[in-house]
């Protein structure tokens, strides 16, 4: 993160976790990052900070994203709570943008 620091300082950049941070519970993960979320760790949005929604505004244009966890629905015992969450989550959401 040193290397990043100049720029993650101005910045702001998004991200998920990925296949190192399952191996250790996502802790480091979670201990690092504040995503947008429901649970209190980020600011606005949706789903909680392993998987989210954030929307800005362009003009009269709203773009929403959506940062999907790929790890934690691995089906294993310790993990597989986070899986149906998410799919429920997503789906939700989906089913909510305006066409």
């Amino acid at each position: 993160f040193n290397k990043i620091e100049p720029i993650a300082s101005r910045v702001p950049y998004m991200v998920t976790p990925g296949n190192h941070e399952f191996w250790y519970n996502f802790s480091a993960y979670k201990a690092r990052f504040n995503m947008p979320g429901s649970d209190g760790m980020g600011e606005g949005g949706s789903g909680d900070s392993m998987f989210y929604k954030w929307a800005i505004n362009a003009g009269s244009t709203a773009i929403s994203f959506l940062a999907c966890d790929s790890e934690s629905i691995i089906d294993t015992a310790n993990f597989a709570q986070f899986g149906s969450g998410q799919l429920d989550w997503m789906q939700t959401e989906l089913a909510n943008v305006p066409t």
